[in-house]
């Protein structure tokens, strides 16, 4: 009588244990976002005065990295005579939670007003602190500036001394006050 007790005890016990299902895989927490911010507003200042504003279809936060990503994001910059200095918008824009590191991708246009320039690409990174774009050797960047419009890859700037260079050959375009209509040199 003691064997089927100990027998039946046993199978109870193995019956209602938990299964555990080794086939399928844990989920990565660090690849889910702490936070998910649809049509999102966001605005930066600093002294009391807007410095950077940011709208995005999408914005998300993760704990495990520093970074917030934004969907669809168009941003301004202002200067200190609260005027917008630079805007643009990108298909997906990362921010570093110190304020200072971008990477921008897909569709990226960036207009800075000051120096009356523009620039077109698809990967782009800015680093704020330091006033330096860059992009990899193999992204073409377009470059609109007064008369001129150039495009090329290998592309670098540096917004406080306004110098940009393109590591690679470029080709552009010159337009000048005597040049025909219609006509290019």
């Amino acid at each position: 009588m003691e064997a089927p007790i100990l027998f039946l005890a046993g199978f109870l016990t193995l019956a209602s244990s938990c299964s555990l299902s080794y086939s399928s895989q844990a989920q990565d927490e660090s690849r889910v976002p702490e936070f998910t911010f649809r049509d999102a507003s966001f605005n930066r200042y600093e002294d009391n005065e807007r410095t950077f504003s940011l709208e995005a279809t999408r914005m998300e936060q993760y704990s495990a990295y520093p970074v917030t990503y934004a969907q669809d994001a168009e941003f301004k910059v202002w200067n200190e005579k609260d005027e917008v200095e630079t805007e643009g918008s990108c298909g997906l824009l990362g921010m570093h939670s110190d304020g200072q590191h971008f990477t921008l991708f897909r569709d990226i246009f960036i207009k800075n007003y000051e120096q009356q320039m523009e620039i077109h690409a698809d990967k782009l990174k800015w680093n704020a602190e330091n006033g330096q774009i860059v992009s990899d050797t193999l992204s073409t960047v377009e470059l609109i500036k007064d008369n001129l419009a150039i495009k090329g890859t290998g592309f670098s700037a540096d917004s406080k001394t306004h110098d940009f260079k393109f590591s690679t050959s470029a080709d552009g375009s010159i337009e000048s006050d005597d040049t025909a209509e219609g006509e290019s040199k």
